[in-house]
């Protein structure tokens, strides 16, 4: 799981996705620091396009599909079929009986049951807990991981858009910039960044970044780049960046409160449910920075 949460949710009537509001699931998981997707299907056949299913979260899946004459248990036996146990809601308009004994008769295992009305606090309540239950400390480790690694993708889009639309004066500021901060990090690297410098070009910046050097070159291409001088910028790389090398990079230990304090390079950084919540809170407030960003350019 990365930081959105996947739902497929088959009904056979659109008029029910048009009739609820799916503002609490949304705030819920903005609390959380999760976008949330949906896929909202109508059809067998768009359901099944969706096989093998290895992509959701939770399935949803109405119990009375009227209009083809067929029922919601048996979509969740096919799912099942996939040897998929993600976590599946079966809903009706009908009494919670039924649906418990279609359950039973089709021997379905992993499956919550609520009627229509309920439906919205029973995704809330049951994507919550699957949420939480993944958010260990080695989870949250990969989760930040995998989520920086797209924000420098993103980042290597801007700066190439960004670099190549400044003038050669702005342009040679930039490469000059670049070279001044990563010639204090280079150790063992002066030969390759002093040909660089002999003949700067965008590939051979983007082969001398890490995440910290895409950062800087960012700022440094926003203080020159007319399109995005009005841009406000936080400190990514203290709001970020630190928090991912301690838990990239640190040792850890667990505490008696059920903390994590990770020691890296002398300095220690404590990890709890608090702190895992603001760190994965502030990595969507900058994807969604640079997603605009990258729509500017």
């Amino acid at each position: 799981m990365k930081l959105i949460y996947h739902i497929l949710w088959f009904d056979d009537t659109e008029e029910v996705f048009d009739s609820l509001s799916f503002d609490p699931l949304e705030e819920m998981f903005s609390e959380l620091g999760f976008n949330v997707a949906y896929k909202l299907v109508t059809t067998p056949e768009s359901f099944a396009n969706e096989a093998p299913y290895k992509k959701y979260d939770l399935i949803v899946v109405d119990y009375n599909l009227e209009e083809y004459d067929s029922h919601g248990q048996d979509f969740i036996e096919e799912v099942r079929g996939h040897q998929i146990f993600t976590e599946v809601i079966f809903y009706s308009n009908k009494p919670t009986t039924e649906l418990w004994s279609a359950i039973y008769e089709k021997r379905l295992e992993g499956i919550f049951v609520t009627n229509r009305e309920g439906i919205i606090n029973k995704i809330i309540n049951v994507s919550k807990q699957s949420v939480e239950k993944v958010l260990d400390v080695e989870n949250m480790r990969g989760i930040v991981m995998a989520e920086i690694g797209d924000i420098d993708l993103m980042l290597d889009e801007i700066i190439s858009s960004g670099i190549n639309t400044l003038d050669e004066k702005k342009k040679r500021e930039v490469f000059s910039r670049f070279h001044s901060r990563a010639k204090q990090q280079a150790d063992g690297h002066m030969e390759s960044l002093n040909e660089f410098l002999g003949n700067p070009t965008l590939e051979g910046l983007i082969e001398h970044c890490d995440s910290y050097k895409r950062w800087i070159t960012f700022k440094s291409i926003v203080k020159r780049h007319q399109a995005l001088k009005e841009i406000e910028l936080d400190d990514y790389n203290e709001e970020i960046l630190k928090p991912r090398n301690y838990l990239a990079h640190g040792k850890y230990k667990a505490l008696d409160n059920g903390d994590y304090v990770f020691e890296y390079k002398g300095d220690e950084f404590v990890v709890n449910e608090q702190v895992s919540r603001e760190l994965r809170i502030r990595i969507m407030k900058y994807k969604r920075l640079f997603e605009e960003i990258v729509q500017k350019l």
